[in-house]
């Protein structure tokens, strides 16, 4: 899993909580938008066209007009609607906010290698890599400063986190999951 998932998971919850009749089909595409998402300025931003998405022009133009997006696609115009070119700009505002709030974030990191024939559990979020026969390294990003790490429901591990942002953890994660054993 992309260490960056929980974060893009909550921006994707929270356009669902804006508009929650829009189709699965619908948020895919905003997915698949959000990588071509170029800021312009305040409320002014530039979706790159994609054939594969069905665009037919090299740049959509989005803008926030009064407290209603605009998109210069034809779909948005004729009917007002939500198209998937303003779907990708409130997605990118929202990922955006959670990054800057994450930067700010204080939570606990703790590595260990523990020996488990279950499920390893954690308060929070647990990253683990198999080392050997019954055995892990786990790496535990908390809002706890102790930080307990659990083996099918029994306390294997226990320690006082290191405090740091929760962008720092994320950081810490995508390295520890691109360690070799």
């Amino acid at each position: 899993m992309d260490v960056v998932q929980p974060i893009l998971l909550r921006a994707l919850e929270k356009l669902r909580e804006k508009l929650p009749h829009a189709e699965r089909g619908w948020m895919r595409r905003v997915l698949q938008r959000l990588r071509w998402v170029r800021e312009l300025g305040p409320g002014r931003y530039a979706v790159e066209g994609r054939p594969e998405l069905g665009d037919r022009h090299p740049a959509y133009y989005v803008w926030l007009e009064g407290r209603r997006w605009r998109c210069t696609c034809r779909e948005s115009l004729l009917r007002r609607g939500v198209c998937t070119h303003i779907g990708a700009v409130m997605l990118y505002r929202e990922y955006k906010r959670l990054l800057q709030k994450a930067e700010r974030h204080v939570v606990y990191v703790a590595e260990a290698e523990v020996e488990c024939p279950g499920r390893i559990e954690a308060s929070g979020e647990v990253y683990i890599k198999p080392t050997g026969n019954r055995r892990y390294r786990v790496l535990a990003v908390s809002h706890l400063r102790n930080i307990k790490i659990r083996c099918s429901g029994y306390v294997i591990y226990e320690t006082v986190g290191e405090k740091t942002t929760y962008a720092a953890a994320l950081a810490a994660a995508q390295q520890f999951q691109e360690q070799k054993k």
